[in-house]
């Protein structure tokens, strides 16, 4: 970059100034058929290499991608409030009961299906008559 990055000469031109540009500038600037139709604000920035140019370039494109997408997830989680703003007075569907009751039910199946053990039937299990501390943890 340029010895001094802090000091970038840049200028806002009008619609007016571009169309004042000779052909070849304009045919430059031009991207497909959009021109000056759609884009109404232009800028003109100095730069002291093709290096600082390229970067300028990418950099703006960059910024404007993450922008974009920025005001997308902007818009998204305003229309989202916005919903629930306008169900704050409604009641909720039982839906959430609902999946409790299914829970428990899905769970007591679980239990009655799936043979379980206490930690005193695992240490039971392993060490048989030589337990000596029925309290002890099967962890141990």
């Amino acid at each position: 970059m340029t010895d001094s990055p802090e000091i970038l000469p840049a200028v806002e031109l009008t619609p007016d100034e571009v169309a004042s540009f000779s052909t070849q500038i304009q045919d430059g600037i031009r991207v497909g058929e959009e021109f000056l139709g759609k884009r109404q604000r232009w800028i003109l920035i100095g730069v002291a290499s093709k290096q600082d140019a390229e970067l300028i370039r990418a950099t703006a494109i960059m910024v404007r991608r993450i922008a974009g997408q920025r005001r997308k997830r902007l818009t998204e989680r305003n229309v989202e409030e916005l919903v629930d703003l306008y169900l704050q007075g409604e009641e909720r569907a039982n839906v959430d009961l609902e999946l409790e009751q299914d829970n428990a039910e899905l769970r007591s199946q679980y239990l009655r299906e799936v043979p379980t053990y206490s930690a005193s039937d695992i240490r039971k299990l392993l060490y048989g008559s030589e337990l000596s501390n029925p309290s002890e943890p099967a962890s141990r």
